[in-house]
């Protein structure tokens, strides 16, 4: 089961999920401590609209009896959401499998060491 949510502009999760693309990989156990996730989130993807100001988007994959997950700078959307929000984005590489993008309806390529770009395919 996964879920989507946008994340809140200016909130202290904004700035964790920054420091997350800036850091990248080593900063995963440290961002999943922070998140309150880590015994229960079994894949992440972290997205962007842009790369200047963007809106900032997770899709958090749960294990299976993880029913609700509640964060108040999070506010949880659907999938069709994200794709009316971000048609074309970004992804960063270091989290995630892709596989959750993908299966929503998503092209992947990899944009550069750090990000992937998306796109909706129509």
């Amino acid at each position: 089961m996964y879920k989507i949510y946008c994340v809140e502009k200016g909130s202290n999760v904004e700035a964790i999920v920054k420091r997350l693309i800036n850091e990248g990989f080593r900063y995963i156990p440290s961002f999943e401590e922070k998140m309150g996730i880590v015994d229960f989130c079994i894949d992440l993807e972290v997205i962007s609209d842009g790369i200047i100001n963007p809106n900032l988007f997770l899709i958090m994959k749960f294990v299976s009896d993880q029913k609700c997950y509640q964060n108040r700078n999070l506010k949880e959307i659907t999938a069709e959401q994200l794709k009316n929000s971000v048609p074309k984005g970004y992804s960063v590489s270091c989290a995630g499998t892709k596989h959750m993008l993908q299966s929503i309806g998503y092209n992947v390529n990899n944009f550069n060491e750090y990000l992937n770009e998306i796109e909706l395919v129509s």
